[in-house]
């Protein structure tokens, strides 16, 4: 397993808010100089480069949108698609974005999902609420820590 870091935006929109958050964190990423790729789930891309792109993943950053209580049904389509032996023994972090108060359905629904696979999941994820209102401090603040820890973890597994 490669230590590529692999961001994944769970918004099936063109114009979605959730591609705020990735911005911000292929920044710090960049910052950090770290190897990392972005999956935008509202591209068409081929099966093949996907699974590529998980295969050369050991760190996931899920930006998932919240619709209608939970996760898109995009990611549920990815998973199944890709299959869960991808995910397996993967650190992930799971960021939750919305327009309104709460995102907590998405980020709870993900978790559980990448629970279900065996999946390594910091808990308890970050939320992003009423992100049409939030400035890229705000954004910065409540999701670098999450992830400075996501690399902290995978680290100390693999000594």
């Amino acid at each position: 397993m490669k230590n590529k870091t692999l961001i994944i935006n769970g918004s099936p929109r063109k114009n979605n808010n959730s591609s705020l958050v990735v911005r911000e964190i292929e920044e710090f990423l960049k910052n950090l100089n770290k190897n990392y790729l972005v999956l935008k789930l509202n591209e068409n891309k081929n099966i093949k480069e996907i699974i590529n792109a998980f295969n050369n993943s050991s760190q996931l950053i899920w930006v998932v949108p919240e619709y209608n209580w939970s996760y898109p049904g995009v990611i549920k389509m990815l998973v199944e698609q890709i299959g869960v032996e991808l995910l397996q023994e993967k650190f992930n972090i799971v960021i939750s974005v919305s327009i309104g108060p709460s995102s907590r359905n998405a980020l709870s629904s993900m978790a559980n999902l990448l629970f279900s696979m065996n999946s390594i999941t910091l808990t308890p994820g970050v939320e992003i609420n009423n992100i049409r209102d939030c400035n890229p401090e705000y954004i910065q603040e409540h999701i670098l820590p999450p992830i400075k820890n996501l690399f902290y973890f995978s680290r100390k597994v693999k000594e």
